[in-house]
Formats: structure tokens, sequence, C-alpha cells
């Protein structure tokens, strides 16, 4: 059962999104990319995707979260174009707040817990993929309060093969971090990398 979260003014994307308040691409964005599969073999069935990268958080939310998603997905954030040419691509799915700075309500009031995501390009992304990461703001002048269980963890927590590709962050940028909180969708989505508590 989802319980209310005393920071948050909405319980679910379902619920920020049914808001008239809230205008998607004035207030917020939805922003994906789902690669085709395609099975044309009766003899085999493919796999689910390897990896899907998201930040629930991203735009003016968790500032940089979008661009690094992007980035890690194997896109160049600016364009959207293939970084490299012949790297591997990976899924996406962004909410961006896109309010201005200053703006009253302020981006910060369209945050949803992570473990309150209902958006069902969100969940059916996560449900096909092996491995979902998904990035949370974090800054130096904020760093993760003290690790408690089930709390952020900077070094890539239980997820050795994610833990295995985050390196030390650059001063004052936002860094990825591993959490799989209990009871999260973390179950359902395989791996769940998380956040920094919110100022």
């Amino acid at each position: 059962m989802i319980t209310e979260d005393a920071a948050d003014s909405f319980l679910s994307n379902t619920r920020l999104y049914a808001d008239p308040a809230n205008v998607e691409g004035v207030d917020f964005a939805r922003r994906f990319k789902r690669h085709e599969m395609l099975d044309t073999h009766r003899a085999t069935t493919p796999g689910p995707r390897l990896s899907t990268v998201m930040a629930i958080h991203g735009g003016g939310i968790e500032p940089g979260t979008s661009e690094l998603s992007l980035a890690i997905a194997g896109y160049r954030p600016d364009t959207l174009e293939p970084a490299a040419a012949g790297a591997p691509l990976h899924d996406y799915w962004m909410f961006e707040g896109l309010r201005s700075s200053g703006a009253v309500p302020g981006n910060g009031d369209l945050h949803v817990t992570s473990t309150h995501n209902d958006d069902p390009v969100a969940r059916s992304l996560a449900a096909g993929s092996t491995n979902v990461l998904s990035l949370h703001g974090c800054t130096a002048a904020r760093p993760p309060r003290r690790r408690l269980p089930g709390r952020p963890r900077p070094d890539g927590g239980r997820a050795a093969r994610p833990r295995q590709h985050l390196r030390p962050p650059r001063r004052g940028l936002t860094r990825p971090l591993i959490w799989p909180p209990p009871g999260s969708s973390s179950g359902r989505w395989r791996a769940d990398c998380g956040g920094c508590p919110r100022p």
C-alpha cells in the first residue's frame, strides 16, 4: 500500500498528471526511448532488454540527472543522437521538471517519491529490462546522510556489476547512487539505483 510522503505534493505520478495545474510540456515533460525488438524466428524468443536508464526526478527537480541518464544510455544530451558509432545504446525514461528557477510552485513540487512512480511507460520499460539504473541527484554540498540500512550507498551497494562502472564524482556534480530499498519497486524492477534525501 502506498502511503503519503510528507515531503511530496503528489502521492503518485498518476495524481500529478491528473492535476490541471500541471501542464505537460509547460510544467513537466516525459521522454523515453524504447528500442525495437523483432522476433521472426519460430523456434527462439529473444530475452528481455538488458538495461534501462531512468531519471525519475530529472530536469529542474534534481538537476543533472536527465543529462547523465542520456549519456549513460549512450546518447548526446544536446542532440539525442548516439554518442559514439557502434557503442551500446540502452532504453531510457525521464520525468523532468520544466518550471523556471524561482517559479512558485517550483520544480521541487513535482517530486514524487521513487517508490510511488506509477507511470505506465516507466513501469513497462523497467519490467522488460534485466537491469534498471535510476539516477538521483546529490551534490558535493549535500552528500548522503550517514548510511543506514535501506539508505543510499554511493559505492554501488549490493549491486556488484553496476558498482564496477561507477567512478568517483567530480566536484559539485550529480553522482549516481545505488539504492535497493526494502519494499521498493526494486523487486519488480530487478535492480534499483537511487539517490539522496531531498534538500
